[in-house]
Parts: structure tokens; sequence; C-alpha cells
């Protein structure tokens, strides 16, 4: 299901990638990833302090450090996705497949 809403994000299927991270939820299937592509979704719809929550609780209770160095670009006003190619393709946190 997860990795249904990464391909749905990576698609640029806002909609598609919340509905499948809501049935992730649902199902129990929380993860670092889960919380990393939470806190994508919710910057690209511009709920910056959600997605900065989102982040922050994938790097404290999943130990996702991409999740972390996202929060922190957010913390100093620095772009969270790079401006030269805003839809750069994600993937799952390598710290997801450590796990």
């Amino acid at each position: 299901m997860l990795q249904a809403a990464y391909d749905a994000y990576n698609a640029g299927n806002l909609e598609k990638t919340k509905y499948y991270l809501d049935q992730s939820e649902r199902n129990g299937w929380v993860s670092a990833g889960f919380y990393y592509l939470l806190g994508m979704y919710s910057y690209d719809t511009k709920n910056f302090s959600a997605a900065k929550r989102y982040w922050m609780r994938g790097f404290n209770k999943r130990g996702c450090w991409e999740c972390k160095e996202l929060a922190d670009k957010m913390e100093l006003g620095k772009p969270v996705k790079p401006q030269s190619n805003p839809a750069q393709e994600i993937v799952i946190p390598k710290s997801e497949t450590t796990h």
C-alpha cells in the first residue's frame, strides 16, 4: 500500500497519494516511509506545520534521518525540494530499508 502511495506521488497525483496513505494508516502500515511521504504530501498542499510535524514524528518514532533533514531545512527557511526540479521523484528513505 505504501509503495502505491509513493507511485501515485511520483506520478503527481496527490489525491491518490492521500488515499493510499489513509489506507496504509488504517491497516497499521505506519513506518518511517509513511511519515516521510505524509510530510511531502503536507508540504505540497502547503500545510507546512503538518509537514514539519510528520517529519519530526518519523524521526522521533521511526528513526527516519531523511525526515529530520527535511524538518531542519524548514526550520532554517530553506526549500525542501530543489527549485529546478520540484517534481523530483522520491523513494522510500534509506533508513526505512535498514530497519
